[in-house]
């Protein structure tokens, strides 16, 4: 009876351990993409991204790259 309780108890301890070392893992990895956007940022100069600045490239989607400059344009004009 002892032995299957610590069976137990040990599955929900390794369960706890495995969930909250992929939480872990995902803040890290939304971290480094995080800085990756703010580094990209700060190569083009200016501190704002618009299409064909520092490497920027636009969609062929119809968006204008004029339009498409700027930080809350960023998603639906330039990748």
């Amino acid at each position: 009876m002892v032995s299957v309780g610590v069976t137990f108890l040990m599955g929900i301890l390794g369960l706890g351990v495995d969930v909250g070392w992929g939480y872990y893992r995902k803040q890290v990895a939304q971290a480094a993409a995080d800085s990756a956007v703010m580094a990209a940022m700060a190569a083009t100069g200016t501190g704002t991204i618009a299409c064909g600045v520092g490497g920027v490239v636009c969609r062929p989607d119809g968006i204008s790259c004029s339009s498409a400059s700027g930080g809350t344009n960023l998603k639906t004009g330039c990748q």
